[in-house]
């Protein structure tokens, strides 16, 4: 919010100050997931993106909070924020899906198998105000179980 003032923007409602929290979190949350290596195949990215996010989410649970949070507000059109993350999650999975590694909706069977993407997910705390979360150490033992080769 600060960096918000610093920035000279006046807000005249609080759908508008609320949007411009959530973008400026998706741009920390896009800066995070950037510093995931392009050059890992989409399965193995997927998973990193996936704990790039738990990592974030863990130290900037407001930021999540917010995020969470403007998504009940509709942003037409959406921030070039919002569609970075949006491009970086879905570019990641449309790349896995062209070469093999994961199926689409209607498709049978992915050629490798996604029991690895998505436990990083159970980690996932679910807002700061605690509800979801896992221990640390349920959530060490799940991110291990997430790496381990298939």
């Amino acid at each position: 919010m600060t960096s918000l003032l610093r920035r000279g923007r006046r807000s005249d409602s609080k759908d508008e100050l609320l949007r411009a929290l959530a973008d400026e979190a998706m741009g920390k949350l896009a800066a995070k997931f950037a510093t995931v290596p392009a050059t890992l195949l989409p399965d193995q990215r997927a998973v990193e993106l996936g704990m790039a996010y738990l990592h974030f989410a863990r130290t900037n649970p407001q930021d999540i909070d917010i995020i969470t949070l403007h998504g009940s507000v509709h942003a037409d059109p959406p921030s070039p924020e919002h569609l970075l993350v949006e491009d970086t999650v879905v570019g990641v999975f449309r790349e896995g899906a062209a070469q093999g590694h994961f199926s689409l909706a209607g498709e049978t069977r992915p050629k490798s198998p996604p029991s690895e993407l998505g436990p990083w997910c159970k980690a996932l705390p679910n807002s700061s105000s605690g509800r979801g979360r896992s221990s640390p150490r349920e959530q060490a033992r799940i991110i291990a179980r997430s790496r381990r080769p298939t």
